[in-house]
């Protein structure tokens, strides 16, 4: 059976990662990196040798374990951590959600993207913008969504009392064709976001299995 590593900002996030991958048949591993949304966010914004050099330790941990692939369920994460260059120095499998908005951003000439934070923010945008350099990108971010889905709060009072029906305002006002959902705690109440806006919502779940799925 194979062995996969779900790497994630919390131990919440990190559960949502290993909860996606339950119709897949393997063994699980949960990695994850803080034990808070404000951990998190601090541990993202140290410099960069020194958040490479905790996940570097983690990640040889994980190839004393053999493990198969490691899927980053995590947008801020990626955003400040290359993955992309720790897959090729420790010729490791690792998906991150990054890896499904180059098509993405093909797609569409403005996009609004609801992040938990800036570092999110700026790595999806960066992401999107590479693949296609005329998009327009409208971020919305606010840490108190990742909180209020930790708290397990009801999705509809999230939505109603936490400022993402003014994110839905925002987004109308500028004319976006879409609404990337730029964090993976943000599924929790997407299905109410999305009851209240004409506006498509994107889900980078789905890419994500399909990836995992493909190389497994």
């Amino acid at each position: 059976m194979p062995k996969v590593a779900v790497m994630a900002g919390t131990p919440i996030d990190t559960r949502m990662g290993a909860d996606l991958l339950n119709e897949i048949s393997c063994e699980l591993l949960e990695v994850p990196i803080s034990g808070n949304p404000a951990q998190q966010t601090y541990f993202q914004t140290l410099p960069v040798f020194e958040k490479m050099h905790q996940i570097e330790v983690k990640i040889k941990d994980l190839q004393s374990k053999k493990i198969d692939l490691l899927l980053v369920y995590c947008n801020s994460l990626s955003a400040s951590i290359d993955f992309d260059f720790l897959a090729k120095k420790y010729s490791m499998k690792i998906i991150t959600p990054f890896q499904v908005y180059a098509d993405l951003a093909q797609k569409h000439e403005r996009i609004g993207v609801l992040t938990a934070n800036g570092q999110g923010a700026a790595g999806i945008e960066s992401v999107l913008v590479q693949h296609h350099s005329t998009i327009r990108v409208y971020n919305v971010t606010n840490l108190d969504w990742v909180h209020a889905v930790e708290a397990k709060i009801h999705p509809s009072i999230i939505v109603e009392q936490f400022g993402l029906t003014d994110s839905m305002s925002f987004f109308m006002k500028n004319q976006v064709e879409a609404i990337l959902i730029g964090c993976t705690h943000f599924p929790y109440f997407l299905t109410e976001y999305q009851s209240r806006t004409r506006i498509p919502c994107i889900n980078p779940d789905d890419a994500l299995i399909e990836k995992v799925k493909s190389i497994l």
